[in-house]
């Protein structure tokens, strides 16, 4: 459900985020004036800029991290309404929560993923102010104070021969970790498709 046009405070948001994580709430974020969609899953990190969200999926499956700006979101349904149900089915499949990476650093932008470089295959960067319907999928090859620069890999899990560069101000998502990072990244090692100038 949107809540557009009647947007909780700032405070109220950051309130709702640091009870959300500690109690460790099933939730629903909406971030109106970027997605249409609803992401749901469970707060399991913030910090004043950013939240890291353990996505949940429409199949009830986790499917790796959203990381998201503080500002962008307009509303935070907690608890979830259809917590109990969600919840119970996770139990029953025996599925648990994941954690971050160790040393995953959510201060900002920049300091998240040069945290990651050197320990995640592949990470979707997303700017959806610039382009709502692209996101860009790669391996981390260099964090500047003003640039990241990846090296991406297509719908066919071939790597592009030379790193593509991204403004950090840009950036409003982060993911990593989801099923389709994991499909590209087995494919391209079964067919022994290695990010350039990278050790076989």
């Amino acid at each position: 459900m949107s809540h557009f046009g009647n947007y909780p405070s700032a405070r109220e948001i950051r309130d709702q985020i640091a009870f959300a994580a500690g109690a460790k709430n099933l939730v629903q974020i909406e971030r109106d004036h970027l997605d249409p969609s609803i992401a749901t899953g469970y707060i399991i990190g913030y910090s004043n800029e950013l939240v890291a969200l353990a996505n949940l999926t429409e199949h009830i499956n986790f499917s790796g991290f959203e990381i998201i700006r503080v500002e962008d979101i307009t509303h935070l349904d907690l608890p979830h309404p259809h917590g109990e149900f969600i919840e119970e089915a996770l139990t029953l499949r025996g599925l648990t929560t994941p954690e971050l990476p160790e040393g995953t650093d959510l201060t900002n932008f920049k300091t998240l993923l040069k945290s990651l470089a050197g320990t995640l295959p592949l990470v979707t960067l997303i700017r959806e102010i610039e382009d709502a319907d692209a996101c860009y999928i790669g391996s981390i090859h260099t964090v500047d104070d003003i640039f990241v620069s990846i090296f991406e890999i297509d719908a066919d899990a071939a790597f592009e021969h030379s790193p593509t560069r991204f403004l950090l101000r840009e950036l409003t998502r982060i993911d990593f970790g989801g099923l389709y990072e994991d499909a590209l990244h087995q494919v391209a090692t079964a067919r022994g498709n290695t990010v350039p100038g990278s050790s076989s």
